[in-house]
């Protein structure tokens, strides 16, 4: 069993609180109020936004404090971009999957799908559903 250290801990309340949107882009953290929310000492809260500032959530400004990162245009589109390849790749491992199983098994709607597509195109229906598919016959 491990135990979560002072530091970590306070950086997971931290960080909860920057994904649940609670803390902003850009926003200064106030040591005080977040000494109180994690109930720990101000070293240990110090502890935490060094993990958060590796993390790169924080960002420390020496003699200013320490502040919510915000995102450039060139990481907001690295994340989108990710995304796309680990979301696209996730429909593609599922759409082979479906075509493992049982047309029983398929959703309606890849049914429907394949139906259209294997059989000779029929008066009013296209040929195939998909990307740039057109439904005026």
């Amino acid at each position: 069993m491990t135990t979560e250290l002072g530091g970590q801990r306070c950086a997971r309340t931290v960080r909860g609180l920057i994904t649940a949107g609670r803390l902003g882009p850009g926003e200064q953290l106030v040591e005080q109020s977040l000494v109180e929310v994690c109930g720990v000492s101000r070293n240990t809260l110090r502890e935490g936004y060094r993990i958060l500032a590796d993390e790169g959530l924080v960002v420390h400004v020496p003699h200013r404090g320490v502040f919510v990162s915000s995102p450039g245009v060139a990481e907001v589109r690295d994340v989108y971009t990710a995304r796309r390849v680990v979301e696209c790749g996730a429909l593609r491992e599922r759409a082979g999957a479906g075509l493992a199983v049982g047309a029983a098994r398929r959703p309606a709607a890849t049914r429907l799908w394949w139906s259209w597509s294997s059989s000779s195109a029929a008066p009013g229906r296209p040929r195939r559903m998909g990307a740039g598919a057109r439904w005026a016959t």
